[in-house]
């Protein structure tokens, strides 16, 4: 039976890390604010035909005001702006990502492969560490909108020093979100990084689960970016919320995925593998 005081909880709480008064969320639901009032103080529970968007307004869903859970894309009602298609990936339409800092080069390896019935692509590098990234970007420019999402899912390998990041990088500005998975000291600090430009670097320690499925999930709102971790089961492990205007941070941006080199100790030998299902952009229709 759903908890009508424990919904109301979850709505209070991401509206107010969202940036929200109860008249801007009752605006976009197209509800009254005495509405949104009663579900917060579970004394009502909102409508079954509004649920899909009150999540997305307050970085849920429908899934996670019950159990946790993030929303996918869905092809009924979401616009699909970029889809990797990992199984026939080719260099058609990526190239190297010389403007990222400390950029060194391409993956040794970006070979399709099929890992636990998924289509992936193995990125691996094999060098000695060099406090460099290694990676590639989308040659044409994805123009930013409200209501964006992009996930990118992966699968880490190890306890290595450097794993995976996902840029959206803006070329004309150099203004960038960066997500990264990163493990130092063979893996012993592992952490969720979300680094955004003019805006204090924010990470969470232990989160990043080696030899799992998970997912970089940021979500573009008028006022708000939300930079997310996801489970296999596309359960929040960790979100980042930042009061963020994007029309006047990104118009235009790349999509990047690269991998951080660091300095593992007394290594004689280095790796970072990384297997990737998807990159997906898409947004939701918010009326």
């Amino acid at each position: 039976m759903i908890n009508p005081k424990a919904v109301g909880d979850v709505i209070v709480k991401r509206r107010r890390l969202n940036g929200m008064t109860q008249d801007e969320l009752a605006q976009i639901l197209n509800v009254t604010p005495q509405a949104v009032s009663k579900w917060e103080k579970g004394l009502a529970l909102p409508d079954t035909s509004i649920l899909p968007t009150l999540g997305f307004a307050i970085s849920t869903s429908i899934d996670e005001l019950l159990v946790s859970k993030a929303a996918p894309y869905n092809p009924q009602t979401d616009s699909l702006l970029f889809n990797l298609a990992i199984a026939d990936f080719s260099f058609d339409h990526w190239e190297g990502a010389s403007f990222i800092p400390n950029y060194s080069g391409l993956p040794q390896t970006l070979e399709p492969i099929e890992v636990d019935g998924r289509n992936s692509l193995l990125v691996h590098t094999s060098e000695r560490p060099t406090c460099k990234r290694r990676g590639l970007v989308s040659k044409s420019a994805v123009t930013l909108e409200p209501y964006t999402v992009v996930e990118l899912t992966f699968k880490p390998l190890g306890d290595i020093d450097g794993i995976i990041e996902l840029w959206l990088y803006d070329r004309s500005s150099s203004n960038s979100i960066r997500v990264s998975a990163r493990g130092g000291n063979y893996g012993e600090e592992r952490e969720f990084i979300s680094d955004i430009t003019r805006f204090d670097s924010k990470c969470s320690r232990h989160v990043i689960r080696y030899n799992e499925w998970e997912t970089f999930r940021i979500e573009i709102k008028p006022q708000t970016t939300v930079v997310s971790l996801l489970d296999a089961d596309r359960v929040i492990i960790k979100s980042f919320y930042y009061d963020l205007l994007y029309a006047d941070f990104i118009h235009k941006y790349h999509l990047v995925i690269s991998q951080e080199l660091g300095y593992p100790n007394d290594s004689n030998e280095w790796h970072m593998k990384a297997y990737i299902e998807k990159l997906q952009v898409w947004k939701i229709n918010a009326n």
